[in-house]
């Protein structure tokens, strides 16, 4: 009775840290993505990179491979 209690506790923590992960991933991944929008938008109104990679924290590298 207490293991199989135990089993679904086990199994519901680890549910919910890679719920968590995943969340936290694909936080970061779309918060990647809004900086390079930005940058594609700040390209396209004629700012330098210099400043693109400035403002937006991306390297000056990605900002010149958009």
């Amino acid at each position: 009775m207490f293991d199989e209690y135990g089993e679904e506790e086990i199994k519901l923590g680890e549910f919910k840290k890679g719920e968590e992960k995943g969340f936290d991933k694909g936080f970061g991944e779309g918060k990647e993505e809004g900086k390079m929008e930005t940058a594609r938008n700040l390209k396209a109104l004629g700012i330098s990179e210099e400043q693109i990679a400035s403002a937006t924290g991306l390297s000056l590298d990605q900002v010149r491979a958009l």
